[in-house]
Formats: structure tokens, sequence, C-alpha cells
């Protein structure tokens, strides 16, 4: 049954001595240490003491102090909200100061300003670790949006046509988000020497987005049931360290099916409220 607390919505489960309130996918048992993995740079600093695997990272405040950053890590980077989730004010691949100084002043214009994260770009597929009471219970590949041009109609009809998709909806009122039509879009078919008038020739692929979130437009692949066992332990290790009872791990790997003691593996960051959708 919905519950109000302090003007937020719970969900409680069961009676009594046995009953639960979650508020999303964050239960009633999650410490209050976890909490401070809201503050990425914090997690950072956290997980590397302990040796997991992570892409180097800078805290910046100002626009200059994160070119001086990314110019240290080398172009390209991945620039990011200290706090925050859901892909909003994630920009990935940014390869040049004008494009750093553009996406840093649209996440000030949204609200996403403050002290942001300049982050290496590393290789791989983009997964998301759901970890629930110390086990990992289910791994999924996501994929950013694209679509495959059909030479026929322009880009702007096709992205409306692929949003009309019964399982795609605006924020959480579907499995799939919508891709929206906005200048992140626009900037990005501009690399690809696109726009949204172009009619690519049929079979051309057309990225619509670098984050690979659901809420960004993107889906999901299954492969839970071939991750290996280094990687399983280190997910789990991972919850465990923060303890919280349920996490969301984002993880970059070439193939979670190798050891990250192999390399080709890093995790990117952690989610204490994750969404269920990607699984």
């Amino acid at each position: 049954m919905p519950v109000q607390l302090g003007g937020a919505s719970f969900l409680q489960l069961g009676q009594g001595a046995r009953q639960r309130l979650l508020l999303e996918t964050l239960t009633d048992r999650t410490s209050l240490f976890s909490s401070q993995c809201n503050d990425k740079a914090v997690l950072h600093h956290l997980l590397e003491r302990r040796g997991i695997p992570l892409p180097a990272q800078r805290l910046a405040k100002t626009a200059d102090a994160a070119i001086a950053a990314a110019v240290e890590l080398g172009w390209p980077i991945v620039l990011k909200p200290a706090n925050g989730g859901k892909g909003r004010g994630v920009w990935v691949g940014l390869r040049k100061s004008e494009e750093l100084l553009k996406a840093w002043q649209n996440n000030v214009e949204s609200g996403l300003g403050g002290a942001q994260l300049i982050q290496q770009v590393v290789r791989g597929h983009d997964h998301r670790m759901l970890v629930v009471n110390g086990v990992l219970l289910a791994t999924a590949q996501r994929k950013p949006a694209e679509l495959c041009a059909d030479g026929i109609h322009s880009l702007i009809d096709q992205i409306r046509g692929l949003n009309q998709d019964s399982e795609r909806g605006k924020g959480y009122e579907r499995l799939f988000n919508q891709v929206k039509l906005d200048a992140r879009l626009e900037g990005l078919l501009a690399t690809q020497g696109l726009s949204f008038s172009s009619i690519p020739a049929e079979g051309t692929m057309v990225l619509l987005s670098r984050a690979a979130n659901l809420s960004q437009g993107g889906y999901s692949i299954d492969c839970s049931k071939t991750v290996h066992s280094d990687n399983r332990r280190l997910a789990e290790d991972v919850a465990c360290l923060l303890g919280t009872d349920v996490v969301g791990l984002d993880v970059m790997s070439d193939d979670l099916s190798v050891s990250w003691r192999d390399g080709g593996t890093w995790l990117l960051e952690a989610n204490l409220s994750p969404g269920l959708r990607p699984h």
C-alpha cells in the first residue's frame, strides 16, 4: 500500500514487525553511509582506495578547471554532474574545448551546474549490474538509441516514427523512453555529417545518443548468464563495501565473460535507487 511520509510517497510491504518501506528501489535498510555514493567524487575516491578498476576522473568547479582537467586526462572525455542520475547532464566523447564549454553551459542552464566531473573515456560496452541483498541478480548490456535509415524519409520523420513505438513513452510511463528532438541530438547528428532534414542512404546506421541510458532513448540486452565469476564477485563486493541492499552498478566492459583482472572492465558509478527497466 502507498504511504505518505514527509511529503514523499513510499510503498509499504507487509505489516508490523515484518513491514518494509521502499522509495522506488531504495529500501528502509539502506545504511546512512551508503547514501554517500550519491556523491560521485566521494564514491570514486572510496573505491579507488580499494583497488576497484575505475576510469581516471577529476572534479571541476569552473569551466576553466574542466578544460585543464580534460587536457590532463587527454581527449576525448566525459562530462557529468557530481550528483545526479538517469543520464541527465552526461556528455560522452567531448573532443575539444569548444564542445566541453558548450556542454558545461548547457548543464548550468539546466540546473545541473556547480561541481562537475571530467572522466576519462574507456572502451567497451555499457552494462548495468543489479545487486540485491549482496547477490548479483541481473546484468544487462545497454545500447544507445540508434536507427537504420530507410533511404526514403528524413531523419526527423524516422525519429518521430521511432517514438511512436508503443513501448516508448515519456518519463517512466513505458519500458523505453522517446528520443528527444533537441539541441544535443542536433549536435550529435552534425558530428555524423547529418541534420534532421537529411535522408541518409538505405541501411546507414545513425547514432541518436552517445549515452546508453534507457532514459535517453536507449535499449538493453540481457547478458546475465555470461558474466564471469570474478566480475560477479566484484559487483557483490562493491555492494557489500557500500552497505546497501539494492544497488545498480554502471560498468564499461569489452566482454563481461572475461575476468576484470585481465583488463577491459571499469566501474563507472553506483546507483542507490536503480531503475529496473534494463532488466
